[in-house]
């Protein structure tokens, strides 16, 4: 006989929940979800810093100074001197030539023939009312099938 421990009574526990109870179910897949999210979020950051680490040691990205200003205070922060101009090529266009008035070659399509008005039709016949019974002071309403 194998024997069991906690961890099977807990599995045992939870399982039995989950199939269960379906407010345990919604709860427990919340609080998973927010722990994947957590644990991606981790990992991300993880890989972000050891990339940046290793881009750093071969010389890519970090910062803009040499080995020689990393002792200094310079930020490389300096006062704008005068108005900030940024170069654009500007294309000089000419005066717009005015479009002439053209006209269109016919399409050969016929124009449409005038609609005729609808003709009157026969009203429909009104239906008979359905004759009455009297018997022994009783009305009766018999229903004919037309």
């Amino acid at each position: 006989m194998i024997r069991r421990s906690r961890l099977d009574g807990a599995i045992e526990r939870f399982q039995h929940r989950w199939e269960t109870n379906p407010q345990f179910r919604a709860t427990m897949a919340g609080v998973l979800g927010v722990i994947f999210l957590v644990f991606m979020c981790a990992c991300v950051g993880l890989v972000s810093v050891s990339t940046q680490s290793a881009l750093a040691a071969m010389g890519f990205g970090g910062s803009n100074n040499n080995s020689a200003d990393q002792g200094s205070t310079y930020t490389g922060a300096k006062a704008a001197q005068g108005i900030a101009t940024i170069p654009i090529a500007t294309v000089m266009l000419g005066t717009p030539q005015p479009i002439p008035d053209a006209t269109l070659p016919p399409s050969g399509t016929p124009l449409p023939t005038p609609t005729l008005a609808p003709t009157p039709t026969t009203p429909p016949r009104p239906r008979p009312a359905p004759p009455t019974v009297a018997a022994e002071g009783v009305a009766a309403v018999v229903l004919i099938a037309t």
